[in-house]
């Protein structure tokens, strides 16, 4: 990479980071925090430096980088607590930092408490920051957790990124805040170290990978006290093995097959739902296997990953039987509760909520939506009709570029299953939010509430794939011509997640103010 391209890709984004603040309206502050500004200057310098474009090999570890810098500065730019359920998150952190593997009837976490102090989000009487970093949360210290009585439960080990983090901050200093901002960037690294395992993984797909896993939809709450890291992260890692599974024939090993349950078990953390991807491969044809009995062999093996699944699915209800514990009572918003022989009399509900949040999930990914978690800038004080407008165009064009790019193809039949099984997991999620205490579903009401395009990840990641054949129907590309201009796309397209990140950063430094 010459040294000119990389001086041009800085000032661009130097240049975006100080005139974005015109894309609004209203904006709290016309100049922005000290701190905030020399954090996002620093993880511009450190991305475009470490960046190694003009050779299509380097993709995986130019990703890597993209993500670090961009989801460390992202980290520190959001203000305290600024994120999608970070609050419940935070409280699971802090549980397996302190080497709580169970949960127990009491708790008393002041470390919590401290940071509650900051959170303007769901605490108006808070501190506010007004325009940087709340400066007595850095004078805060920690203060010892206790946990008492019976068994309910076991904490969710998908935050062990963010209790890493954390941990460290506590053992290194007495600042609530230093463990707070490592909780989150360690959080990042993790993320950022298992796409790279992915990009690896499908070396066909990926692309397709670094655009949904630099999107600032992803990275804004990958930084975070959140265990959606893992959820994108597996989903990532379920598309690079289906690649590679179809990428020719006779190259599925069992080997790839124990990986590929491996990670479909996993999903049984973030997103249940989705540990269905694990009956993929018996709908792949057996052309692709080295050994045919290796297909018999996962089928049998799937059924011991679905009842493990299951086994955590009602791990709490399973403790609080042998210990004899009761969980805390929780407040709730259904007070009349509809159950699933009710939606079968009545579905409307389920199918509006499906057209409007899985249909519309596309939509609500590119940035259209900054109402709808997780968008980038979903709390700030003033949103930008311009980056909402610009946003979707953006993510439409790299979609249809990536798409058109796919060398390998899904048989019809596989097709067909991968529709119908995302079907059947986008009608569970909706019926499981239904009876979710903090959403809800009431009898009469419309449609269902809390349901969030995030859930659907996979399924977007999927679509390049699935809509691959026609879209190159519609879109020819010389294959020759595509083949020299190889480094060409590639650098095309990391340079833009860079330029559409440093935007949306820029952005949040003038309007997410807690």
């Amino acid at each position: 990479m010459k040294r000119n391209q990389k001086l041009f890709i800085l000032v661009i984004s130097v240049i975006l980071l100080f005139i974005t603040q015109l894309a609004v309206s209203i904006i709290p502050n016309q100049m922005p925090n000290t701190s905030k500004l020399f954090i996002s200057l620093v993880v511009i310098v450190g991305v475009v430096f470490c960046l190694k474009l003009g050779n299509s090999e380097k993709l995986v570890k130019n990703t890597f980088f993209i993500i670090l810098f961009l989801g460390i500065g992202i980290s520190f730019i959001k203000p305290v607590q600024f994120g999608v359920d970070e609050e419940t998150h935070l409280r699971w952190t802090i549980r397996l930092a302190d080497g709580q593997l169970f949960t127990r009837e009491q708790e008393k976490q002041p470390d919590w408490d401290t940071v509650e102090k900051y959170d303007t989000l769901r605490n108006p009487a808070a501190e506010h920051a007004k325009n940087g970093f709340p400066n007595k949360f850095f004078s805060d210290e920690h203060e010892a957790s206790t946990y008492s009585g019976k068994k309910i439960g076991i904490n969710n080990i998908s935050l062990i990124p963010n209790a890493l983090g954390w941990k460290i901050g506590m053992v290194t200093t007495s600042r609530v805040a230093v463990a707070y901002y490592l909780g989150r960037i360690f959080n990042v690294i993790a993320y950022a170290l298992m796409v790279c395992l992915a990009m690896k993984i499908g070396k066909k797909y990926r692309e397709v990978l670094l655009l949904f896993a630099a999107f600032p939809t992803t990275l804004w709450i990958v930084s975070s006290f959140q265990y959606d890291w893992l959820f994108y992260s597996l989903s990532l890692m379920i598309l690079a093995f289906i690649t590679r599974f179809i990428s020719e024939k006779e190259s599925i090993r069992k080997k790839d097959l124990i990986f590929y349950l491996v990670t479909t078990t996993l999903m049984m953390f973030p997103k249940f739902p989705f540990i269905l991807m694990g009956v993929v491969p018996l709908f792949i044809s057996k052309r692709y296997y080295i050994n045919v009995k290796d297909k018999i062999w996962y089928g049998i093996s799937l059924i011991g990953s679905v009842l493990i699944a299951v086994g955590w699915y009602l791990q709490s209800t399973i403790v609080k039987k042998i210990s004899n514990g009761t969980s805390p009572e929780v407040s709730t918003n259904i007070t009349n509760k509809a159950g699933i022989s009710y939606f079968i009399k009545h579905p409307l509900p389920i199918v509006r909520t499906f057209i409007r949040d899985v249909l519309g999930s596309f939509s609500g990914f590119s940035g259209s939506n900054t109402s709808n978690p997780p968008a980038p800038l979903q709390y700030v004080q003033h949103t930008s009709s311009f980056i909402t407008g610009i946003l979707p165009v953006i993510f439409t064009f790299l979609f249809i570029l990536v798409t058109i790019r796919i060398k390998i193809k899904l048989d019809k039949t596989t097709k067909i299953f991968i529709y119908i099984g995302y079907l059947v997991i986008s009608l569970a999620i909706i019926y499981a939010l239904s009876g979710d205490n903090r959403v809800g579903y009431n009898i009469g009401e419309l449609s269902i509430s809390g349901v969030q395009f995030r859930y659907f990840y996979p399924i977007l990641l999927s679509l390049p794939l699935l809509w691959r054949d026609w879209m190159k129907k519609i879109i020819p590309i010389n294959e020759v011509k595509e083949l020299e201009d190889e480094s060409r796309i590639t650098d095309f397209l990391q340079i833009s997640m860079i330029y559409i990140n440093v935007l949306i950063l820029s952005l949040g430094m003038y309007t997410l103010v807690s």
